[in-house]
């Protein structure tokens, strides 16, 4: 991967673009929604997003409006018990809302 990846040219910034990943996503999944199939995001990290917060949880919040959940496996070497306890749970608190 990081061969294929010129830094000069990607738009991603240089770390934990999150936000940008679930725009993709949405972008994706939208381009082959069909009404009588679900479908999920399943996002796994390693901690917080490192460009935008706020990107991250806007599009959490148009994915869960377009009818996807998003599921996160959220891990934390930094945190004392591994997991992460900032931006992902929140991630997926929104991501599956609860009906």
């Amino acid at each position: 991967i990081d061969g294929a990846l010129d830094p000069e040219t990607t738009t991603l910034c240089t770390s934990t673009p999150i936000g940008a990943g679930l725009a993709t996503a949405r972008t994706e999944l939208a381009a082959i929604r069909a009404p009588q199939r679900p479908q999920y995001v399943l996002f796994v990290g390693d901690g917080g997003d490192t460009c935008d917060d706020g990107l991250a949880l806007a599009n959490t919040d148009a994915l869960a409006r377009d009818g996807v959940k998003t599921y996160v496996v959220a891990f934390d070497n930094n945190s004392p018990s591994g997991v992460d306890e900032g931006l992902l749970p929140v991630i997926h608190q929104r991501g599956t809302p609860r009906f």
